[in-house]
């Protein structure tokens, strides 16, 4: 029953909705991390896989991550063996962003922390996430509903006894604290939430331009002093997508903590370049020092 907007979907988001249809069967759902799920079509490819090179297995926090275990929800191929643990390769990306995000969290003192995803793919991620911190972390997934039906179906059933709330439309619907929360993206900016990391992996590269800047703003806007975004992309993937990192808006008084780049194989996916950034706020820096950094790193 989500209200709808689709003048803001990119070309990308037209042809994949498209392909993908909407709506599944239980049993689908049940299998949709295997390969060849339609479910996950056009979001995950499963023809491709990583190895546990792709870790950091000196990192104590990937380390606990992987000790904790996969997700079998869905029925995922379990193909590597680590630490005496199997996980699948779809979930190596999201051990190692996770890891990121928790170590700067805990350099900076958040222990109980209020996290953003847009566009959280089938929501492994998430997963890595509410297994570190459990009922200290409070999640928001925003998403268009035809995906945030698959995040909510991985999530709530790997973690049936947690309290969610779900927002359709544009009516308020207070998030859960410690809890899931399932956004409608076309009604995300009709409620503002107070967030300390927002966070979004490949699908910015997705959006046209605009709609990518819109999100920035809101996360500008609801970050909190200390808050951080993390995002993770390639550039120039739908035709009015932005072409370089300098085309996001993020204003003056945000600077570069980290960067790095990784391959889409790490993701399972094609192989293409990725820019991982993590940004904090600078009373110092201006979008243009700003921009000068992440063009010369790019």
């Amino acid at each position: 029953q989500c209200e709808l907007d689709e003048n803001v979907l990119s070309d990308t988001w037209r042809k994949t909705l498209d392909v993908k249809g909407s709506r599944y069967t239980l049993g689908e759902m049940r299998r949709m991390r295997r390969p060849g799920s339609n479910v996950s079509l056009q979001i995950v490819s499963f023809h491709q896989l990583s190895d546990a090179q792709a870790l950091d297995l000196e990192n104590p926090i990937q380390r606990a991550l992987v000790e904790m275990g996969d997700s079998e929800i869905g029925e995922p191929v379990l193909d590597l063996n680590v630490f005496g643990v199997n996980i699948s390769s779809h979930y190596v990306n999201s051990i190692v962003t996770a890891s990121k995000i928790i170590a700067h969290l805990d350099s900076i003192g958040i222990s109980e922390p209020k996290i953003l995803e847009i566009g959280s793919g089938i929501g492994l991620l998430g997963v890595a996430l509410k297994k570190w911190y459990g009922s200290k972390v409070t999640l928001i997934f925003a998403d268009l509903p035809e995906t945030l039906e698959h995040q909510s179906f991985l999530l709530l059933s790997t973690f049936p006894n947690e309290k969610y709330s779900f927002k359709p439309s544009d009516t308020n619907v207070d998030p859960v604290t410690g809890g899931i929360n399932l956004v409608n993206t076309y009604k995300l900016m009709s409620q503002n939430y107070p967030i300390d990391v927002f966070i979004n992996c490949n699908s910015m590269a997705e959006m046209k331009a605009e709609t990518a800047n819109s999100y920035i703003g809101y996360a500008k806007n609801n970050l909190n002093p200390n808050g951080i975004m993390y995002l993770s992309n390639a550039f120039g993937m739908a035709t009015s997508s932005a072409r370089t990192p300098a085309e996001y808006s993020l204003g003056d008084g945000w600077c570069l903590e980290e960067v790095s780049f990784s391959d889409g194989y790490i993701y399972g996916g094609p192989t293409i370049v990725f820019m991982n950034s993590i940004l904090s706020r600078s009373a110092i820096s201006s979008e243009n020092d700003l921009k000068i950094v992440q063009r010369e790193a790019y």
